[in-house]
């Protein structure tokens, strides 16, 4: 399979006698098409427009045609063969990673060549030869040719999507030493389901978020000594909590002004949602999905979906709801930009003393990220 994909302008119509298919024709349709024709068979290949609008979401690479003579050069080949197995013995080995990266320099492969120095110097920063090859690749990659679309006039820069960036790495939002400390045992005891959660957070312009969510559900969990039963079903939440999003309007979920009471109510009606589906899907536990439901509720009485406050509020919920907070204020959305997690974390703060979280579990967050309650 080959995808091709270009943002822009399209127009779009029904066909046919009975006008029961949609079309969509145009330069934006057009591109697309003559994009796919030149994919990598099982990649997704997208132009410029678009590779700004996803960039912050997925590992790319930048797409060029080369010549294939190092296919055809047998010594190149059994070189590139002999470092592989090396490497597979030790991925760090940066005698073995120079070679293949110089080799692919030699052979006019900058992409590939790029990738192996900078692994190279990345272990070994000291080795001037090294800095020299990394730089003659990293001049080679910025002067690369763009890719010829036919049917344009001009060269294109088009990217390689390779797959979705893991947010959990994003260490000015959760410090590398606390990823270290949890995510093995995390990811161990949750299959994160991406067919469901990706299209609602896709829509919700939030991909990545679950898994923020139910990380720092689960690490707070085990800060605050709960059994183990109730980590795994307040990780369970945390990954599932907004679920029912599905149900709000989709111009309702981006809006960057705020909402008439009407809105707030369909707005308030996810949370009930998530729990149902939740059940529908097979999970039976009461506390999980009164977690679920409870995760907006406000320690002060003022959430939804049924006002509890304080110790009413099951200790799980007010876990996700300071998880689901932070990892809200700290990501991108298509209405604001990114908050700085100090600044997230103060502004959290000032929410908790007008009654909106709960100040023990605040304070716990606070001791997971390295800052400090003010």
């Amino acid at each position: 399979m080959r995808v091709g994909i270009s943002t822009g302008e399209p127009i779009i119509g029904l066909i046919g006698q009975r006008r029961q298919t949609y079309t969509a024709i145009g330069d934006t349709v057009n591109l697309a098409s003559r994009i796919q024709e030149i994919c990598t068979p099982g990649l997704v290949t997208i132009d410029s427009t678009t590779y700004q609008e996803v960039e912050r979401y997925v590992n790319i690479r930048r797409k060029a045609v080369f010549s294939d003579r190092r296919s055809q050069d047998p010594k190149f080949v059994q070189e590139i063969s002999d470092n592989f197995e090396k490497l597979q013995e030790n991925p760090d080995d940066v005698a073995a990673l120079k070679e293949v990266g110089s080799q692919f320099l030699k052979h006019d492969d900058v992409l590939q060549a790029h990738e192996y120095l900078s692994r190279a110097l990345e272990i070994d920063p000291d080795d001037d030869e090294l800095k020299l090859a990394y730089a003659e690749a990293s001049m080679k990659v910025n002067q690369m040719d763009a890719v010829k679309v036919r049917g344009k006039k001009d060269r294109m820069h088009l990217y390689e999507v390779l797959g979705l960036k893991d947010p959990l790495l994003a260490t000015d939002v959760i410090p590398q030493e606390l990823y270290e400390k949890y995510h093995v045992m995390v990811e161990e005891t949750f299959d994160f389901p991406e067919d469901i959660l990706l299209p609602m957070e896709v829509v919700d312009g939030s991909v990545g978020h679950a898994r923020v969510v139910g990380f720092l559900s689960r690490a707070l969990a085990e800060l605050l000594n709960l059994t183990i039963q109730e980590k795994l079903e307040i990780q369970q939440a945390g990954y599932l909590a907004d679920l029912g999003k599905m149900i709000i309007p989709h111009h309702l979920l981006n809006r960057a002004g705020s909402l008439s009471k009407e809105e707030l109510e369909e707005v308030a009606k996810h949370s009930r949602e998530s729990a149902r589906m939740i059940r529908k899907m097979g999970y039976e536990s009461k506390n999980l999905l009164e977690i679920v439901e409870s995760s907006h509720e406000n320690f002060n009485g003022s959430g939804y979906p049924t006002g509890l406050s304080g110790e009413e509020i099951p200790i799980g919920a007010r876990i996700v709801a300071v998880a689901d907070t932070y990892s809200a204020l700290t990501a991108w959305r298509p209405y604001r930009d990114r908050w700085d997690n100090r600044a997230a974390f103060a502004e959290m703060g000032r929410d908790a003393k007008k009654g909106k979280f709960d100040l023990d579990v605040l304070e716990s967050l606070g001791k997971l990220i390295g800052v400090e309650s003010s």
